[in-house]
């Protein structure tokens, strides 16, 4: 009984803790991509001729 609830303050505490970081990151990178939109468009359009 006591394994099962220190299991289920793990789980709850990992998912918490997913939940931030990914709320984070994507906030993090909305801003990047405020920041540098212009020079990455340019760069994926090279990118994309070269291929080809």
């Amino acid at each position: 009984m006591n394994f099962i609830k220190n299991h289920q303050i793990l789980i709850i505490s990992l998912t918490i803790a997913i939940i931030v970081l990914s709320v984070l990151g994507i906030f993090i990178i909305k801003k990047w991509l405020k920041t540098s939109r212009n020079p990455n468009k340019k760069s994926a359009s090279k990118t994309i001729k070269n291929a080809k």
